[in-house]
């Protein structure tokens, strides 16, 4: 039997309000959720209940319905669940429940394509709901206050050993959660907001808007109020705007209109002021199916994309391996940061957001046809054959390998991918740095250069994420130093297992080929997980986690699975973890 060592990383947030008290007895919190980069395409389940431990005893049920998430598509960014009035005081862990029965979970094969898995408990059994409890450190828990709303970004962090079964039909993946909590904005994701505006306030130069995330048309999520400056973008009815201008063709739409806001919440104040607004008729209303994701191919005005489909009378998303989408004259195109363009200006490659009337097709395939194309800005995981002008060999665009693409027509070369970036400044670029660049492909056909880049990032300036795993059931020798300052990973232990890279801009490393054990030190912020069948525990302190794992090691427990996010240095095998989770086996 053939078996594949994975790591996931999702993410999920939660709250919800409770009547019959007075003002003085109750606070807000804003629910957020993240995710760290992934193997997975998609990994999409209902989330059926979320309970808040509450200090003085007893739980908090706080989702207002059943809500699906693909949990796969929050990488780098946090979305904005709900915001919802509790009861004030102290609250020490939660409770999350997730309904597999519908799941749709995808990984990718040998030959770069997306393929269906089955998720299964650590029995083998196929998973129909999972509960995950989690307790807060003293140094993380939450306090809910009037006036002051608390914010609260779930990281739920499936960082245990996946056994991948590719002989099962279907094939199979072992879950055993890992829920990171983080109510000290320690890590400071971008956000985004969906739903509907609801009011404009031109004086106090914000906006109410009513939530409606993940693409959901219904259900109560809360409102909040988003401020906006002078530097804010917008992008309304496919038109580009900047500052005051922007605000007043905010206004100007017949409210409640949908909208989707880009910001960051201020760590003080939690007040979230948008950095780009899109609104109007380029965001789904009632009538619209969505299709979001990438050009994988073009025929003349006929796209190819491989992404998530939402149909609007199952208001429920669906990963689809091949969604035709037919363009027109009628067809509205905006480019994110430009306006109005043309659809000619879509090619393969290019990361998409797609309004339209979806029909079904023969066999897999969907159609879609298009009242409106946004052209979002995509980034191309890669490694420099030239520094300057700038050549890649493209390894994939987003989260999809290049394999996947049909570059017919385009006239572009992904082993020979030229960039155009002399706009930018590209001191410290090297022939055979990995990179992420981000940007738009060219025109459809129009090539030379075959992309526009508006940033190019090296890796080592990227957010990496590390794994390490022992053959089960661990190992009482994978840290041969373990104490307040840092954490040393044995690469040499005979029991490690297949799991010893890092990921950065897409691009995975063996940590092997780099000579030396992994030192693990803590940010100046984090948060750190131990984990053990049945209870997970986080800690906002790193003495405290390392102090918890020397105790549960002391005992007789084994590490299996070792999981950071943070930033590495190649040179010294050190990684700076902003986050980091350890799984532990405790003795027969």
């Amino acid at each position: 039997m053939k078996h594949l060592l994975l790591t996931l990383a999702t993410g999920a947030i939660l709250l919800a309000g409770c009547s019959g008290s007075s003002d003085s007895d109750l606070g807000k919190v804003q629910i957020a959720i993240t995710d760290s980069p992934g193997d997975f395409y998609s990994y999409t389940v209902d989330v059926t209940s979320v309970a808040l431990k509450h200090a003085r005893g007893g739980t908090v049920e706080t989702l207002p319905t059943r809500t699906r998430l693909d949990f796969a598509e929050y990488v780098e960014l946090a979305e904005l669940l709900t915001v919802r009035t509790v009861p004030v005081g102290t609250y020490t862990g939660l409770r999350l429940t997730l309904d597999y029965a519908g799941a749709q979970i995808l990984v990718e094969n040998g030959a770069g394509h997306p393929v269906p898995v089955t998720a299964v408990d650590q029995a083998g059994d196929p998973l129909t709901t999972l509960t995950v409890d989690v307790d807060f450190g003293p140094n993380d828990r939450f306090t809910v206050v009037p006036g002051v709303p608390a914010h609260v970004t779930l990281d739920f962090d499936l960082a245990a050993s996946h056994g991948l079964d590719s002989t099962a039909t279907p094939t199979e993946v072992t879950v055993f959660p890992v829920l990171f909590a983080d109510a000290q904005l320690n890590d400071a994701h971008p956000h985004r907001l969906r739903g509907a505006v609801g009011s404009v306030d031109a004086a106090g130069a914000s906006f109410g808007l009513d939530l409606r995330p993940f693409d959901r048309r219904a259900g109560d999520y809360g409102d909040i109020t988003v401020h906006v400056d002078g530097q804010t973008q917008y992008e309304i009815d496919g038109v580009h705007h900047a500052g005051g201008p922007g605000l007043a063709a905010l206004a100007a739409l017949n409210l409640p209109a949908p909208a989707a806001v880009l910001g960051r919440v201020d760590r003080t104040t939690r007040r979230f002021t948008a950095a780009r607004v899109f609104a109007g008729s380029g965001e789904r209303g009632l009538n619209d199916d969505l299709v979001r994701g990438h050009v994988v191919a073009r025929a003349g005005d006929s796209l190819t994309v491989l992404g998530l489909l939402v149909d609007r009378d199952e208001d429920r998303a669906h990963f689809s391996r091949s969604i035709v989408v037919d363009m027109s004259g009628t067809t509205v195109v905006s480019k994110e940061g430009s306006g109005l363009v043309t659809t000619e200006d879509v090619s393969v490659g290019q990361r998409v957001d797609i309004l339209g009337n979806h029909d079904t097709g023969a066999g897999d395939t969907a159609h879609v046809h298009a009242r409106h194309v946004r052209m979002r800005i995509t980034d191309v995981a890669a490694t420099v054959t030239q520094a300057s002008p700038m050549i890649l060999n493209v390894q994939a665009f987003g989260r999809v390998p290049v394999g996947r693409f049909d570059f017919t027509g385009t006239g572009s070369d992904p082993a020979g991918y030229q960039v155009n970036s002399a706009s930018l400044g590209l001191a410290g670029v090297e022939t055979g740095d990995p990179v992420r660049v981000r940007g738009f492909p060219a025109p459809f056909g129009s090539t030379p250069p075959d992309f526009d880049a508006v940033t190019v990032i090296n890796a080592a300036e990227m957010p990496a994420a590390v794994g390490v795993s022992w053959q089960f059931p661990g190992s009482a020798a994978a840290f041969p130093a373990l104490d307040a300052s840092q954490i040393v990973a044995d690469l040499d232990d005979p029991k490690l297992g297949l799991l010893h890279h890092v990921r950065r801009a897409g691009v995975v490393t063996d940590l092997a080929t780099l000579g030396g054990d992994l030192s693990l030190m803590p940010a100046a912020l984090g948060r750190y997980a131990t984990v053990v069948p049945g209870k997970i525990t986080v800690f906002g302190n790193f003495a405290d986690f390392t102090a918890a794992m020397t105790g549960h090691m002391a005992a007789g427990s084994t590490a299996w699975i070792l999981r950071a996010g943070g930033k590495f240095e190649d040179s010294t095998v050190t990684f700076t973890a902003s986050g980091a989770a350890v799984v532990l086996i405790p003795p027969p």
